[in-house]
């Protein structure tokens, strides 16, 4: 039976969607540039599996530029295929490393915004903190990507992620209680990436979601951008204005 507290976290999902998906139908006429040039915001994105580039990701691409409108984005290069049967994951990992440090060494003046979903927000925590291990994701690794790189990161907003770990206070309103992602993070490699990236880091999971909550719900994983795109772009916001 559902406790007190999953009922309310449900209930308040479902009102949030109802109040926000009349806004995220709307369409907002802005082109996003897909460019690996310079520019004072560029968007790096980790879509999820199955999807084609840019993916659901390039939705919450769109608001952001509309907010700014020299931003541009990339794609990480992976398969984005099931990290079960495949080595997506392992490319995936490799390229969101190799990409975030060219860029920033490229241009260190731009605020990097990383977006990551699903299987894509996997590559990234993991690129960032190094695997927790498991089964299908090889041995616990080090980090891939330098922790000076991390912490110049403006934002990071995760949708989903496989490595979910309760309780945190970038947890955006800790929805889930007492579950963990499919993937879920070693203590070690939790205290690394809350001092690695922590302080700039929106990690959305909805209850019941089968991949970061533990749960059995598709739907729940599938409805981040409908739910939470004007959340994730506000957040997104307040952190490049430095507010």
């Amino acid at each position: 039976m559902p406790t007190i507290q999953q009922i309310t976290s449900a209930a308040f999902v479902a009102l949030f969607f109802q109040l926000t998906s009349a806004l995220s139908t709307q369409e907002v006429n802005v082109t996003i540039t897909n460019s690996t040039a310079c520019a004072p915001v560029h968007m790096i994105l980790g879509r999820g599996s199955t999807e084609s580039v840019p993916g659901s990701l390039g939705s919450l691409v769109t608001l952001v530029t509309a907010d700014f409108p020299d931003a541009n984005y990339e794609n990480i290069d992976y398969p984005a295929t099931d990290e079960t049967t495949s080595d997506s994951y392992f490319v995936g990992r490799s390229a969101a490393a190799k990409q975030l440090i060219a860029y920033r060494e490229k241009c260190p003046e731009s605020k990097i915004v990383v977006l990551g979903y699903s299987e894509g927000a996997l590559c990234f925590d993991d690129a960032i903190t190094g695997s927790s291990g498991n089964e299908y994701l090889g041995n616990v690794s080090q980090p891939l990507v330098p922790i000076d790189v991390a912490q110049s990161v403006t934002a990071l907003v995760l949708y989903g992620n496989p490595r979910h770990m309760p309780y945190e206070p970038y947890n955006v309103f800790n929805l889930t209680q007492n579950v963990t992602g499919k993937y879920p993070k070693t203590q070690e490699k939790l205290a690394y990436f809350n001092k690695a990236i922590g302080s700039v880091t929106a990690d959305y999971c909805n209850v019941n979601d089968i991949v970061c909550a533990s749960g059995t719900s598709l739907t729940a994983h599938e409805s981040y951008t409908d739910v939470w795109n004007y959340n994730a772009a506000d957040f997104i916001k307040s952190k490049i204005l430095g507010n």
